[in-house]
């Protein structure tokens, strides 16, 4: 593993047990085992560091959210294909759930482009908005329908991941279909 990889997995795995602010670089130096001057050598500070760790992520979600979509499917069965894909992505990536979360939902997000920090959504919106655009989804705003479907998705993981409600297949097929009947035409 080359050192700039080593900060980033150190990184998101301190922020995810520490928080942002409870993580020095001098933590992550040590925890990705180089020195804390070679931090300085990829990253000109620890916003730069969160901001590319973030984009990093948020480019792989991105990848995998339309992981396997196949245009020629009905258009309900890609969506259940989009809620899987997340959820179990999610589930197997915890500390990159709990970072975007945390990133989401933090100050920190106000530094960057609203551009940009938009573009986390831009695939799931572009696949609402051909949902609506063929009618099978609710002629609403592309964009709050996409937020209304991650944010199921996100319950539905927090829900799992906190051992409240573990997500059985049966389970989760329920969610699937509970969500799909929310935004369907």
């Amino acid at each position: 593993m080359d050192k700039k990889t080593a900060i980033l997995e150190a990184t998101l795995e301190l922020i995810t047990k520490n928080g942002f602010h409870a993580t020095p670089m001098s933590m992550v130096a040590q925890h990705a085992k180089v020195a804390a001057g070679t931090i300085y050598h990829y990253f000109d500070s620890k916003e730069q560091l969160i901001d590319e760790l973030y984009a990093l992520h948020r480019d792989k979600v991105a990848s995998v959210m339309l992981q396997g979509d196949d245009s020629s499917k009905p258009y309900k069965d890609r969506f259940r294909q989009v809620f899987s894909n997340l959820f179990a992505y999610y589930t197997q990536n915890t500390d990159q759930f709990l970072f975007i979360e945390q990133y989401a939902n933090s100050p920190i997000m106000n530094r960057i482009p609203r551009e940009e920090s938009a573009s986390f959504y831009q695939p799931l919106i572009e696949f609402v908005r051909k949902g609506i655009h063929t009618g099978q989804l609710k002629d609403i705003s592309a964009k709050l329908m996409a937020r209304l479907v991650y944010g199921n998705i996100v319950s539905v993981v927090k829900l799992h991941l906190s051992g409240d409600l573990p997500m059985e297949n049966a389970l989760l097929q329920t969610a699937i279909a509970t969500t799909w009947d929310g935004v369907r035409q």
